[in-house]
């Protein structure tokens, strides 16, 4: 089974699944609830359908009941009970990391394509501190910006005129960032998991 790492303490839970089995596989293995299945039904493609699958898996594989899983009206997944939730797919893996704390998680791959959309996402303090000629860093700057984005669960949040990269440490696999509203600024702890085909981040509110 792909299941490519798994970290489990007092604090967080986190596991990435690489994709590489069919629908066949998944439902050999669990069920899906009413809920679940009409979502799934809903997914358009197979492979959308697929990384469906393998992130519900994943939240079984957390011992988590499904039944305890429900979605805000702006599609964000949350638990009745007091942990907090966030889930990503992209291009072949999935991942779910659950906290005590408010946290969010991103997976993407590294693509050439990430230089046609910096100009949407980046701003001076991003360019200032940080190597934008780096495909790895412009990727790691978008996750760590979308894992914010669910941790804040704000709808209206700027990308890039509101949260801020101020250092990537490949070294020690750590960011920094804050988010700046009107009148107060917020600091994330932040992870980095990569290798030469992904980046996934994730970060926890300090508060």
């Amino acid at each position: 089974m792909p299941l490519i790492y798994s970290h489990n303490d007092k604090i967080y839970s986190h596991v990435i699944w690489e994709i590489v089995e069919d629908e066949q596989f998944f439902f050999s293995k669990f069920s899906l609830n009413k809920i679940e299945l009409k979502i799934y039904q809903l997914k358009n493609t197979t492979s959308k359908k697929i990384e469906f699958l393998s992130a519900r898996y994943l939240l079984r594989l957390l011992k988590l009941k499904p039944n305890d899983l429900y979605y805000l009206k702006n599609g964000a997944p949350k638990l009745k009970s007091k942990n907090n939730l966030s889930i990503s797919h992209c291009n072949g893996y999935s991942t779910v990391l659950i906290s005590e704390v408010s946290c969010g998680v991103d997976i993407e791959t590294f693509r050439d394509k990430i230089f046609k959309v910096k100009d949407r996402f980046l701003n001076e303090i991003d360019i200032k501190n940080n190597d934008i000629k780096s495909v790895f860093n412009l990727t790691t700057i978008w996750c760590l910006k979308e894992s914010v984005f669910k941790a804040e669960n704000s709808p209206g949040l700027n990308f890039k005129n509101q949260i801020f990269i101020k250092s990537i440490e490949k070294k020690s696999k750590t960011a920094e960032l804050f988010v700046k509203r009107l009148n107060s600024e917020r600091d994330y702890k932040c992870n980095l998991l990569f290798n030469s085909k992904y980046i996934c981040t994730t970060v926890f509110s300090n508060d």
